[in-house]
């Protein structure tokens, strides 16, 4: 199932930068809000799913590499049975915070962790913000 198709919606150029740059504000935006509400509310008030915003943003990021760059990374990302999304049919990606652990994709061989909240990656967690670097 295709999902994101990188040439359809912003074709390389300006629009895709301005994407990055909308999604990278949101982003921070949203850092700013969570910590708000962790201040303010329980855990049970939360206004947005942080588990769709990493996914979001990640998708985005990979999108805009293929359009800019269509020999680096296809422009395919499908949905997964296990893991998150499939990138050229063969890398699987878990999308997840800090303590993401490799569960739900063990026993799949070009499986990786992308991590939020973390500075290093180790073995195959991947932390978030490097993949702000392929627009």
């Amino acid at each position: 199932m295709e999902m994101v198709n990188g040439g359809n919606a912003f074709p390389g150029g300006h629009n895709a930068m301005l994407c990055s740059a909308l999604m990278l504000l949101c982003y921070f935006l949203f850092s700013f809000i969570q910590c708000f509400c962790k201040s303010r509310f329980t855990k049970s008030h939360k206004y947005v799913n942080t588990d769709i915003l990493l996914e979001l943003i990640f998708v985005n990021q990979l999108r805009n590499a293929s359009a800019l760059h269509p020999g680096l990374v296809e422009n395919t990302i499908e949905l997964s049975a296990k893991g998150d999304f499939i990138v050229k049919s063969e890398y699987t990606f878990e999308i997840g915070g800090k303590g993401k652990g490799f569960n739900q994709i063990s026993g799949i061989e070009k499986s990786f962790v992308v991590a939020d909240d973390i500075e290093t990656g180790f073995q195959n967690k991947i932390p978030l913000w490097l993949f702000g670097f392929l627009y």
